[in-house]
C-alpha cells in the first residue's frame, strides 16, 4: 500500500513539474515581443505566441502569412519562394538545413515594405536539443536598429566626401603642375606647327607627328581632370569589381608631381596577378590617398638620401588580400598605434585628425582591416587587409 501512495505521489508531483513547466513556457512564450514560432522534425508548426500571430496577421506580404498552429511552416515557405516571395528560399533552405541537423542555427536580416515605410526583420531558427527534433523560428523587428546604422553609414559618407575636398584643396599646387605639363606641351606643339605651316613647303611627317603628340597631351591632361571628377564625386557606397594594383597605381600617378615638389620617390612591390576585389573606387582611393599623405608628411623632417614610400601588395591562402605603405620617416609616437585611427587624434599641428578614423571606416565597411606597425629601423607602416571575391580567386 505504501509503494502504491509513493508512486501515485511521485506521478502526481512529476505531473505538477510538467504542468508548472509548461505554464512557465507559455508565460515566457506570451511575453515575448518577438514572433516565435515552434516547429517539429518535418516543419509543422506545434505551439505558437500571440507576437507571431499578430505578425503573421500584418506579414501579408511574406512567406509566413496566415502561418499558424497545425500548418507546415516549411510547406509556407516552397509556396511562397515558387510565388518569387522575396527572401522566402533563402527561409527554406536555412530552416531546412536546421532541422535535418546539419545546423546548429541559421538568421539573416531582410525587410519588406515600400519606402520610406521599409521594415526590416531578422529571422533566426535555432534547433531543439531534443530527441524528437525541431526548431524555433523567431521574427525580431530591428526596424529602428537599421535606421540608426543606415544614418551613420550616410554621415560617415558626407564626413568621407568633405575630407576628400579638403584633401583637393591641399594638393592645389600638385594638381596646377600636373596640368601645366601637358597643357604646355600642347601649346609648343602648337606654335610648332604652325611655324610648319609657315614654310612653303611644310614637312607633313613632322607635322602628323606634333597632331600626334598634341593628342596625347590632351589624353593626359583629360585623364588627370577624370580622376579628379571620380575622387570628388558624391555617391552611395558601390560594391564593383576593381582591380587594386591599377587602383594603387592611379592614386600614386595622381599624387606624382606633390611627390617631386616634396623630394620623394615611390617605389611599387606589386602582385604580379590582378587582384580584383568588390568595393567603392573612389572610397578606396580615398584610403590609399590619405595613407600616402600622411606618409609623405612623415618625411618631411627626413635625410635626402632615403625620401622613398614603398607601396606594396600582396595575397594569402585565405582569400584576402594585403595592402601596406612604407615611410622612412620618423615613426609612430609612444602608443600612436592603438590612438591613431582615433577621432580627432592628430599629430599635425593644423590636421583635423579625421583622415585615418575615416579610413578605417571606409575598410571596416569593406569587411577589412587596417593597422599601423613602426618599422625595424626607420619610418612606419600602414597595412590594411581585404577580403577578395569569386572573381578575384582565380590564381
Amino acid at each position: 500500500m505504501a509503494e502504491v501512495f509513493a508512486g501515485a505521489l511521485a506521478r502526481k508531483e512529476t505531473e505538477d513539474a510538467l504542468r508548472a513547466s509548461e505554464s512557465m513556457k507559455t508565460a515566457i512564450l506570451t511575453s515575448l515581443s518577438t514572433g516565435v514560432a515552434v516547429l517539429d522534425r518535418d516543419g509543422c508548426i506545434i505551439a505558437v505566441n500571440e507576437s507571431w500571430n499578430r505578425f503573421t496577421r500584418e506579414d501579408s506580404a511574406s512567406w509566413d502569412a496566415g502561418a499558424g498552429v497545425g500548418s507546415n511552416y516549411l510547406e509556407s515557405c516552397r509556396a511562397a519562394a515558387l510565388k518569387g516571395v522575396s527572401h522566402a528560399e533563402e527561409a527554406l533552405v536555412g530552416i531546412t538545413s536546421v532541422l535535418d541537423r546539419s545546423r546548429l542555427s541559421f538568421a539573416f536580416d531582410y525587410s519588406y515594405g515600400t519606402a520610406p515605410a521599409d521594415r526590416w526583420f531578422t529571422l533566426t531558427v535555432v534547433r531543439l536539443e531534443r530527441p524528437d527534433g525541431g526548431a524555433v523560428v523567431s521574427h525580431t523587428d530591428v526596424t529602428e536598429r537599421k535606421r540608426i546604422e543606415m544614418d551613420a553609414q550616410q554621415s560617415r559618407q558626407e564626413l568621407a566626401h568633405f575630407t576628400r575636398v579638403s584633401t583637393m584643396g591641399e594638393l592645389t599646387a600638385s594638381l596646377a603642375h600636373e596640368l601645366s605639363q601637358p597643357l604646355s606641351g600642347i601649346l609648343t606643339n602648337a606654335q610648332a606647327a604652325q611655324r610648319f605651316l609657315a614654310k612653303s613647303s611644310p614637312d607633313l611627317h613632322e607635322i602628323r607627328n606634333i597632331l600626334s603628340d598634341i593628342v596625347d597631351d590632351d589624353k593626359r591632361a583629360g585623364e588627370v581632370i577624370q580622376r579628379l571628377r571620380d575622387l570628388l564625386r558624391k555617391s552611395e557606397l558601390a560594391r564593383d569589381p576593381l582591380e587594386l594594383n591599377e587602383l594603387v597605381r592611379g592614386v600614386a600617378k595622381l599624387l606624382a608631381s606633390d611627390a617631386v615638389i616634396r623630394n620623394v620617390a615611390f617605389a611599387f612591390d606589386l602582385h604580379p596577378e590582378p587582384i580584383v576585389l568588390n568595393g567603392d573606387r573612389v572610397q578606396l582611393q580615398q584610403v590609399i590617398l590619405n595613407l600616402l599623405l600622411n606618409a609623405m608628411e612623415a618625411m618631411v623632417d627626413g635625410a635626402d638620401s632615403d625620401r622613398t614610400i614603398l607601396l606594396r601588395t600582396t595575397r594569402n591562402d585565405l582569400d584576402a588580400v594585403h595592402v601596406s605603405v612604407r615611410d622612412t620617416g620618423a615613426g609612430l609616437g609612444p602608443d600612436a598605434e592603438h590612438k591613431i585611427f582615433e577621432p580627432f587624434y592628430t599629430t599635425k599641428p593644423a590636421g583635423m585628425g579625421m583622415g585615418l578614423s575615416i579610413a578605417r571606416s571606409i575598410v571596416q565597411a569593406h569587411g577589412g582591416l587596417i593597422w599601423a606597425t613602426n618599422n625595424p629601423v626607420r619610418g612606419a607602416t600602414f597595412h590594411l587587409a581585404l577580403p577578395l571575391t569569386p572573381a578575384g580567386q582565380s590564381r
